[in-house]
């Protein structure tokens, strides 16, 4: 006798989250797709989910079908006539419609169960509950059959622990097979505290976020937590040591999974339980099992909580909870030495030259000899080369204190703690191995060096430029990369000292020995301190193409990415592309204490204030500087909290007088008073001598503000530093204005903008329309006049700045004669054309790039200068109006 519930979905308990997001996510799947495959381990919830869809069609009166499939239904013909008792079943339930009689099925042939779904004029949609259990060729060949020659009239829902045996390659390529699998099924932070909101409190969030980390937000994990929970137990204690190891864990992974396998498959399992990820030949060669190929395809095929980690499966990992279990279950195996499975790992990996996974391996098998051996074999490597900085100083501080012996492995660990910001750090280590490493014959000068760093990354910038430079004159036969470091720390020293000439050649020798190092960990750094010195030229046009070109040539998962990706954004940002700009930094700020300078980390950081300024309120921004500064105070030292102190300040004059007012009596820091001005660098100094300057004119002091902004115009234009020329003009032409020299006010700031719009140089001036209100009437008059003179992106900034401060413009009426002089004042070069032409063929700029045989940068430049002579601000106005005009065809 059949079981009934094999023909009804589990009943679901009413506490049970309701995962809208999947849900949602399924239904769109049923109503586009012919097939929906729902495949993830034991416990992922894939029969939950799939209940609660059926329901929710139940409910809107659609026809569905279920079956709950297990081993005795692997029979074809038993498979069929179960199929048939569905139908048969929904069928009954409708008075109007009884086609029972023909709808029923011969014990080979799914074509009557077609023909029984069809029949009603609507879609069935029919769902397979675990049908791992009776997947083989005769079922999935029914299952075939049922999608292909249904003509629509059916879709079929599946969940499995394993990618059923379907043949639906052609329906693949017609995107009609929808498919979910453990990450689509695992609880975000969201659903998770949704579950758990009884418990809601700072701390249980927090333990939370490491659960769900620890779990991969696996369902039934999360359910055992919430179980916990509830009788009692400490999140935070269930965050620190929950596990595989967990009792109720451990008898589910058993009963579910383990005590399903074949003893081999099992043995297979244990003694590959300690590595993060595995291949056949890591495991085949490190734990001699002569089957080990055949073990790991059955868990592979078999799904047992496996990630594959590349497109062709040859690596995998296990969920950790699953590992978690194993490891526990492998040490009550006396035949088991997991230690020296590790230390063979640690070799294999070394062989291969995973340097990572073999020094983590001897670590984890306590073979420290030979851990120490390899962390001094691979300094250079790990840290110069790569920028492994926190990785090799977090697999040193593992290592005992008596086997750190190796005058090299010390100076590498010295240079990654530098190079990870925790220079407190490395003045200690610094201090205490400094005489070790200065015995050392081949790191005596490496010594000096880092005696530099210590000054430079403690902001002593004149100290630091001296030593720098005298480390360069007597270690002229050094390293490539060190000298790259020297040269490019020194620029690192002059560029706050407001040293731009200078700092700008010594970028250039540090790029001329960084390209022999071959290290992309100190060409971003060159890149980076370069793109800042563009930056504050007023180069925003250089400072994108420059990282752009380094990023495009930089792995995806390179640790300079994130620094460089600050400065990146603040170009975007000036050159008025807040949305790629905002991208950016959502990957870049995370990570920005643990690798960046305190000026790119500025950089950042001003970036983000401004952001929020602009899409959501002052006190956004003031947020973000708060959080900065915790950071700053922690990481970056005094030259930090300093820079945002003067942020602060800076935002703050740059609203209008009542959102001034709705301040005051906002306090974001928890010490309001930076380190004294007179131990101040020269470039903090200038900073809060611009915003005196601004104090007073918004205090309604102009000619003190003249008086005050005078010296950095006169010392700015003659250094080429733009950007700060640029602000310093703007308060001394509103000044002006104000004093009642209203011409001499807009020929200074028109004659500014000319100048720096052409290079870059937008949000520098539209963040400060409420400071140029002032210049509105004059401005306006000018634009209305429709005056000649400027160029096109002098225009264009200056119509985006009238809008930004909401000015009524009235174009004068025109001359027929000069009528479209204005539309094609810049005619478009040929190459603009061929790529504008290219862009309305819809090529995207790479393959732009790739046609034409030119540099990506190269095509979003030109893509700017058509963008400024058409006046448009996108690609698709820019191809609407050169049609317009008859440039395109």
């Amino acid at each position: 006798m059949l079981e009934p519930d094999k023909f009804q979905p589990p009943i679901i308990r009413t506490d049970l989250l309701r995962r809208e997001r999947l849900e949602s996510a399924l239904l769109k799947s049923i109503e586009r797709n012919a097939l929906t495959f729902i495949v993830a381990p034991a416990g992922s919830g894939k029969s939950v989910l799939m209940s609660q869809v059926m329901q929710t069609m139940v409910n809107q009166g659609q026809r569905c079908g279920w079956l709950s499939c297990d081993h005795f239904d692997q029979d074809r013909r038993r498979f069929l006539s179960l199929l048939q008792l569905v139908v048969q079943q929904r069928q009954t339930e409708r008075s109007d419609k009884m086609h029972l009689s023909e709808a029923w099925i011969s014990e080979t042939d799914p074509t009557a169960i077609i023909h029984a779904v069809a029949a009603d004029g609507e879609r069935y949609v029919l769902f397979l509950d675990n049908f791992h259990n009776c997947d083989n060729p005769e079922t999935a060949a029914v299952v075939d059959a049922l999608v292909s020659e249904s003509g629509g009239a059916l879709h079929v829902v599946i969940t499995s622990r394993v990618s059923p045996h379907l043949t639906v390659g052609h329906l693949r390529l017609r995107g009609l097979v929808g498919e979910f699998d453990a990450s689509d099924l695992a609880f975000s932070n969201a659903e998770a505290a949704e579950l758990l909101k009884e418990h809601e409190t700072p701390d249980a969030t927090d333990a939370l976020k490491r659960i769900l980390m620890r779990t991969e937000g696996w369902a039934a994990a999360v359910q055992l937590i919430r179980i916990l929970a509830k009788g009692g137990a400490d999140l935070r204690a269930l965050a620190d040591n929950f596990s595989g190891a967990d009792k109720d864990i451990r008898l589910f992974l058993n009963e579910e999974v383990f005590r399903t396998l074949a003893p081999a498959t099992q043995n297979f399992l244990l003694r590959t339980a300690h590595f993060e990820r595995f291949s056949i030949d890591l495991a085949q060669d490190v734990t001699d099992i002569k089957d080990a190929a055949a073990a790991f395809n059955d868990i592979v095929e078999r799904n047992i909580f496996v990630v594959a980690l590349d497109r062709s499966g040859e690596w995998i990992r296990l969920h950790s909870i699953f590992r978690d279990y194993l490891i526990a279950q492998a040490r009550s195996r006396p035949d088991i030495d997991h230690r020296e499975i590790l230390r063979r790992a640690a070799e294999w990996h070394a062989a291969h030259q995973d340097w990572p996974a073999a020094i983590d391996y001897a670590l984890k098998s306590e073979n420290y000899a030979l851990a120490a051996q390899l962390l001094e074999q691979t300094g250079e490597e790990l840290v110069e080369r790569r920028g492994e900085t926190a990785l090799y100083s977090s697999f040193c501080e593992r290592l005992p204190e008596a086997a750190l012996v190796s005058p090299v492995t010390l100076f590498w660990m010295v240079w990654a703690q530098f190079f990870s910001s925790d220079y407190d750090r490395a003045s200690v280590l610094l201090k205490k191995h400094l005489k070790t490493m200065q015995a050392h014959p081949e790191l005596a000068s490496n010594a000096s060096l880092l005696q530099f760093l210590v000054a430079l990354f403690t902001h002593r910038f004149r100290e630091a430029t001296a030593l720098g430079a005298a480390w360069l004159a007597t270690n002229t036969h050094a390293s490539a990369f060190n000298r790259a470091c020297a040269a490019g720390g020194i620029a690192m020293a002059q560029y706050p000292q407001l040293l731009l000439g200078a700092a700008r050649q010594s970028v250039e020798v540090g790029r001329d020995y960084v390209s022999r190092s071959n290290s992309i960990y100190g060409t971003g750094w060159i890149v980076a301190i370069s793109a800042a010195i563009s930056l504050a030229s007023g180069r925003a046009y250089d400072a994108r193409d420059e990282i752009e070109a380094y990023l495009a040539n930089t792995p995806a998962s390179h640790s300079m990415r994130d620094t460089v990706g600050n400065l990146l954004a603040e170009a975007y940002y000036e050159l008025d592309d807040l949305d790629a700009a905002q991208k950016l930094l959502k990957r870049a700020l995370p990570t920005i204490a643990r690798h960046s300078s305190a000026d790119s980390a500025f950089a950042g950081w001003r970036t983000a204030a401004f952001l929020a300024l602009h899409r959501d309120s002052p006190r956004a921004a003031l947020k973000v500087i708060s959080e900065a500064n915790t950071v700053a105070v922690r990481r970056f030292g005094h030259h930090a909290v300093t820079m945002l102190h003067l942020l602060r300040d800076e935002l703050i004059l740059l609203l209008d007088v009542n959102e001034r007012r709705a301040l005051e009596n906002v306090s974001i820091f928890a010490s309001d008073a930076p380190v004294g001005r007179n131990d101040w660098c020269a470039s903090a100094s200038e900073r809060a001598a611009i915003i005196d300057a601004q104090r007073l004119l918004v205090s309604s002091a102009p000619r003190r503000a003249i008086n005050a902004i005078q010296p950095i115009i006169s010392a700015s234009t003659a250094a080429g530093r733009l950007r700060v020329w640029a602000e310093a003009v703007c308060i001394k032409a509103v000044a002006l204005q104000i004093e009642g020299d209203s011409d001499g006010a807009l020929r200074i700031f028109l004659e500014c903008v000319e100048r720096c719009s052409q290079l870059g140089l937008r949000r520098t001036f539209l963040d400060r329309a409420t400071l140029l209100a002032p210049l509105g009437p004059g401005l306006a008059r000018y634009l209305e006049a429709q005056a000649s003179g400027l160029s096109v992106s002098s225009l264009s900034l200056l119509r985006n700045l009238a809008e930004t401060m909401r000015l009524q413009i009235t174009p004068a009426v025109s001359n027929p004669e000069n009528d479209g002089v204005e539309e094609s004042a810049e005619a478009l070069t040929t190459r603009e054309l061929g790529i504008l032409s290219l862009a309305a063929q819809g090529l995207p700029n790479a393959d732009i790039a790739a046609r034409l045989v030119i540099k990506l940068p190269t095509v979003k430049t030109h893509f700017h200068n058509i963008f400024s002579k058409l006046d448009v601000k996108n690609r698709t106005a820019a191809i609407n109006k050169a049609r317009a005009q008859g440039l395109l065809q």
